[in-house]
């Protein structure tokens, strides 16, 4: 999905990500190459991500999908934020 982004968008454009599929190893994935990637992060202005992460509390919705932590997911955001992409995540 983020090569179709890098190879029709420029920096110049205005675009927003919604990141939420449901399997926590490919979302994981997918947002560590944003993170890592010089290109996108010229061309991503606007990041939301459906982060699964281990939670009691959703334990039983996202049963044995769910990775990492809250506090991960934060130091995530920070990173992007860090790298100017506007990144918000909800767990």
């Amino acid at each position: 999905p983020f090569t179709t982004l890098a190879n029709n968008f420029l920096p110049d454009d205005f675009v927003v990500v919604k990141l939420d599929i449901d399997t926590s190893p490919i979302e994981n994935r997918l947002v560590r190459q944003l993170r890592d990637d010089p290109k996108l992060l010229q061309i991503v202005d606007v990041f939301y991500f459906e982060d699964h992460v281990l939670q009691k509390e959703l334990s039983s919705a996202w049963g044995r999908s769910a990775e990492g932590s809250v506090g991960e997911s934060l130091e995530l955001m920070a990173k992007l934020r860090e790298k100017g992409v506007a990144s918000h995540y909800w767990p």
